[in-house]
Formats: C-alpha cells, structure tokens, sequence
C-alpha cells in the first residue's frame, strides 16, 4: 500500500505539474490497474483525453502481444488511445489510479495440468537377489515345481523361472535379462521374450530380443488422449470443474485465458464442464463432450514392441526351432486418430 508520503507527493505532482508543462499536460505517478489487480505505480503523462505510459511500465503490469505503436525501447512513450479497442481506461484522480481494462487475450495465459505428476527419485541400484520357489501334487498333474530365481547383473536384472509338471504335459522355462530406463519409457530385454502383437495379433515366445515401450516405468507419463477445456477470464476468478457432473477441482485464476489440460475422465462417455465467476459474481459455464478409450494414444505418444530371434520351442505347447519375429507400432496422430501395425513372420 503507498505511503501517506507517497499519496501526498502524487498529489502535488499531479495537481502542481501544470508549472513545469504546458497547459494541455499533466503528469503524475499513478497506480496501475489492469483488469481490477494493482500491478505497480508508474510516471504517467495525460494529454488532450489520451494517457501515456512508458513501455517497459505496461509490459511490467503483464500486457501482451501488442506492437506499441513500433516502440522499441522500454522507456518509450505509449498512446493508451492508439490500443483501443482492446484496451480502455480511466483516471482515478482521487485515488491516484489508472484503470486499464485489457482483453484476455493480451493477458498471461494459466495453463493448468490435471495429469499425474509423481516426484520419481531413482536410487543408484544395489547388488541383491532373491528365490521364489512352490512344491505342489494332485490326482491331474501329479508332483508340480514352480521357481523363480532373479539377481542383478550390470545395468538390468537377470531372472529366470521354470514351471514343470510330472505328467510333462506343460512344462516351462523363461530366462532373461532386462534393462529399463525409465526416462524414455523403454525396456530392452535379452533371452526368452513373450511378445504379443495386440488385440488381432497373436503371442509367441521367442529366445532372442526385445525392445518395447513399456508405460509402466513412468506414471507421469498421459498415454492417452483426454480433454482440454480453453476459456478468458475477464477479472480475477474462481473456476469450478466438474467430471459427469461430480465436482472435482476448485481453481484460482488471472484475469486472462486459461487452458485446463487432461481432464480426468474414465472409459465411455464423459461430460467435464469449468463453471468460472469472475469478480463480479457474473458466471460462464464451458462444456464439452468426450469418449474416453484406453486404445487411443494421445497426439504424438508411440507405442511398439519389437521381437526376433528363434522360437522358444519349450514354452507349453508351442514348438518349433525357426526364426521368428514379431513387431506391432501404433501412434497417435491426434487426439482422436490413432494409427499403427503389426508384423509375425515364423518359420517351423
């Protein structure tokens, strides 16, 4: 808040600058406000109805993609006038203010992310190991072993599993090596790979290598495509968003345009609606529809898996010793259209 020492210098300035300028002139220190929100005090000169504010002054109170009239320097003088008609304002000369009142879309944009946002911290890995093993019987099967042995080797981590029966009607052996890196999401795997190619695909055990995207190493990570709701804020607001009807968030916000990012919705059909009432008690409701699909990538989020080698003949019924790759890719090339393929190709 200005001193009682600052009011009264402002006033004399303001009241007294006729001494030192011409008649048609006055000059001033005067608070600005843009929109309702004080911002900081600034020389201002007044002239035949128009007020001029130095650049640097109106990018500092948070005004945005005007040219200035061509001003170049931050000291240089602005015609508020030469604005119109995104800008109007007014001289407060009792409180020393000058009202600016700015469209939206000159303001300072909120964007907010309703998306995961987890602090991840990686741990430099230690040595360590572990063994999981389960003795069974019955009348079907007959004496049934199930084993798990896994160790950390280099980078990754070795693990290898068995499941045999005693009929030898199923018997199973997994072993490999995987190296995850959780910054891109990938995960390399040497050995047995258990490759599926999607939902019209098949899936096939191959000794061999595996490279994949693999979501689960990054919870951060929005896979797929969900709602955004854009709006302008005139003043200082407070916006309620609702998810199919159930209030979800309550938000704070600028005078200016605002983007509500990732919406949470689930599977099916979706309604979100942002109900903002600015400062004024005045309300806008904006609204959209969505259908929510676990298949369907966000706009420029891949997916793939890549598989080759030879065909893991002692994984259940499967057999054969043959080359053997598989590869499926998808992306999505917006919201709303994700495209990708698949590849199997085996030899018996």
């Amino acid at each position: 808040m200005r001193s009682a020492i600052g009011l009264f210098l402002s006033a004399v300035l303001f009241t007294g600058s006729l001494v030192n300028a011409r008649a048609d002139e006055q000059r001033a220190v005067l608070t600005i406000r843009v929109n309702t929100v004080t911002k900081q005090d600034a020389t201002v000169t007044l002239r035949d109805g128009d007020a001029f504010v130095s650049r640097g002054d109106l990018e500092a109170a948070g005004l945005k993609g005007f040219d200035f009239g061509g001003t170049g320097k931050a000291t240089d003088p602005v015609s508020l006038l030469s604005l119109k008609p995104a800008l109007t304002f007014h001289v407060d000369d009792v409180a020393l203010e000058l009202d600016i009142t700015v469209s939206p879309e000159h303001l300072g944009g909120t964007v907010v992310n309703f998306g995961p946002h987890q602090d991840i911290t990686l741990e430099k890995p230690v040595k360590s190991a572990f063994l999981n093993y389960s003795l069974s019987t019955s009348d079907s099967t007959g004496a049934a072993l199930a084993g798990e042995f896994g160790t950390r080797i280099g980078s990754g981590v070795f693990t290898s599993t068995i499941s045999a029966a005693g009929n030898r009607q199923y018997n199973s052996s997994i072993t490999n090596w995987i190296a995850d890196s959780p910054q891109s999401d990938r995960r390399l795997t040497i050995g047995d790979v258990v490759s599926a190619t999607g939902d019209l695909g098949g899936s096939v055990a191959i000794a061999g290598v595996g490279f994949q995207r693999y979501f689960g190493l990054n919870p951060n990570v929005v896979k797929t495509g969900l709602p955004q709701i854009n709006g302008n804020a005139l003043t200082p607001s407070t916006a309620d968003i609702y998810v199919n009807g159930v209030l979800y968030r309550h938000e704070i916000l600028p005078p200016g345009q605002f983007t509500f990012q990732n919406l949470p919705v689930g599977q099916g059909p979706n309604t979100t609606a942002v109900v903002v009432t600015d400062a004024f008690g005045r309300q806008q409701t904006y609204s959209s529809y969505f259908y929510g699909a676990d298949t369907m990538l966000a706009k420029g989020i891949s997916d793939f898996n890549y598989s080759f080698g030879v065909l893991h003949s002692e994984f259940g019924q499967q057999t054969g010793h043959g080359p053997a790759a598989a590869a499926r890719y998808s992306e999505g090339l917006s919201n709303n259209v994700t495209g990708g393929g698949r590849f199997e190709a085996s030899e018996s």
